[in-house]
């Protein structure tokens, strides 16, 4: 894995993306930063959809090392805990109902982060690999949330049904955050997210 190319979550107005959780403690997917064109009965309107990393239909991808990366920083009001969540999924994945309906590839777990902190974080894709024939997608990451090291663990779940041929992206990646404390500080602010090979 040379990372000489890269995937990057398109259109190039995708990031920074950032979520603003001021009164939530729900999980939530991270938003595109761009907005998207979305049919409405009566017309369409411009929303914001998850913020997705795809590997196109077809990539050279297929069955050949690769990794990735998702970084940023996490904002904090008062002291509390923060989960992030790395979805995998063959469908598009424009929600978090949708991020669930793939799988859950890895989860940072409960984090404890102090009052009004701001924090790094990265999201470490390694190892991966996908082939069509068995049409499972497989890898290994590792996360760190401020100061804490969440250890590096095979896929919590394999993506099945995995396919590089067609129309449609191979499969999708996308993340989510949930604070324990609702507060008008909180944000995720998603500076980076790309699949290196």
């Amino acid at each position: 894995m040379g990372s000489t190319a890269n995937y990057k979550p398109t259109p190039g107005a995708a990031l920074p993306a950032i979520l603003l959780s001021p009164t939530s403690t729900a999980e939530q997917i991270v938003p595109s930063a761009a907005l998207t064109v979305v049919p409405v009965a009566g017309g369409t309107v411009l929303e914001n959809l998850a913020l997705v990393c795809s590997i196109p239909s077809g990539s050279i991808l297929e069955g050949q090392e690769w990794g990735g990366s998702i970084s940023g920083r996490s904002v904090v009001g008062a002291a509390g805990n923060l989960t992030l969540n790395l979805y995998g999924s063959i469908a598009a994945i424009t929600s978090l109902a949708t991020a669930h309906a793939g799988v859950l590839l890895k989860s940072s777990g409960a984090v404890a982060l102090g009052a009004a902190s701001t924090d790094p974080f990265l999201i470490k894709l390694s190892n991966c690999i996908f082939d069509s024939t068995s049409g499972k997608l497989v890898g290994e990451v590792e996360m760190i949330v401020g100061g804490t090291l969440v250890a590096k663990s095979l896929f919590t779940n394999a993506v099945t049904g995995v396919n590089n041929q067609g129309s449609v992206p191979t499969f999708n990646l996308a993340i989510s955050a949930q604070w324990s404390v609702a507060n008008a500080a909180n944000e995720l602010v998603v500076e980076n997210f790309e699949i290196d090979f």
